[in-house]
């Protein structure tokens, strides 16, 4: 192959990590593997790089070059670690908790009737992720830019607004939350951290009330799409979790949430 076509393959790779007019493939792969921040962004890279070389052509001698033992073990462990996290949002959802479900129950309450409907709570805890507190006790508020800031006023600690996310148009989910908010009140409606409540969730869904709000966050992140990291930053963003709160295996667990 020649040396202009090896500058071709790797010419994406130069431009994003490295210094252009790069002679040879082992210079590129030693400036690949000295460029850092770490081996695992350097592995990452040297798999681009062989992408890039048997799209172009290159005889399998380059490619097999491009390889380096050390780095293809942590990249493939890296790549394991990434599937075990998945499988943390890709939880077994209850019979009637699917995102279609909650959404289409929420568009179809008659907000204007009597609120008496325990299933209502539990679909605005699942849509908005609440905990029990946060229903009464979580106010909306919107930023510069327009984006749905929420605060728990019924825990002194909280830490300020957070960005909130919730499965369905946020103008419904407020009215059904004040309805909700409303029938709670007024007794039509259990308290969501009663013992009346706690029973109905777990003898329907089999689990307990503090596992809506994990379902809601699994339900986001897999509205965010495939990648692993969108998933875990909507996980988070929709748990109104601080950036460096709670590390990736602690998501989607019933338990914890």
């Amino acid at each position: 192959m020649s040396e202009t076509s090896l500058k071709g393959a790797a010419s994406k790779i130069a431009a994003m990590h490295l210094t252009k007019g790069i002679p040879t493939l082992d210079d590129i792969i030693d400036q690949i593997i000295d460029a850092g921040p770490d081996k695992l962004v350097a592995a990452g890279r040297l798999q681009y790089l062989r992408r890039l070389l048997k799209k172009a052509g290159a005889a399998q001698e380059y490619i097999d070059r491009a390889k380096d033992p050390e780095l293809t073990t942590i990249f493939n462990a890296a790549q394991e670690e990434k599937a075990r996290l998945r499988s943390k949002t890709d939880l077994a959802i209850p019979a009637g908790l699917a995102a279609d479900d909650v959404a289409e129950r929420l568009a179809e309450y008659d907000l204007g009737s009597r609120p008496d409907d325990k299933m209502a709570l539990v679909d605005v805890m699942v849509a908005g992720c609440l905990r029990p507190s946060e229903v009464l006790g979580i106010r909306f508020s919107e930023d510069e830019d327009g984006t749905v800031m929420a605060e728990n006023y019924s825990k002194s600690r909280d830490a300020g607004p957070r960005k909130f996310l919730c499965l369905t148009d946020f103008d419904r989910y407020q009215a059904v939350l004040e309805w909700v908010r409303r029938g709670i009140i007024e007794h039509h409606i259990v308290q969501p951290g009663g013992r009346p409540f706690n029973a109905f969730v777990q003898e329907k869904f089999g689990i307990l009330p503090k596992g809506l709000r994990a379902i809601g966050s699994v339900l986001i992140a897999r509205s965010a799409g495939r990648s692993l990291s969108a998933q875990m930053a909507a996980q988070r963003t929709a748990l109104r979790h601080k950036e460096v709160m709670a590390p990736q295996e602690h998501y989607g667990t019933y338990a914890d949430l």
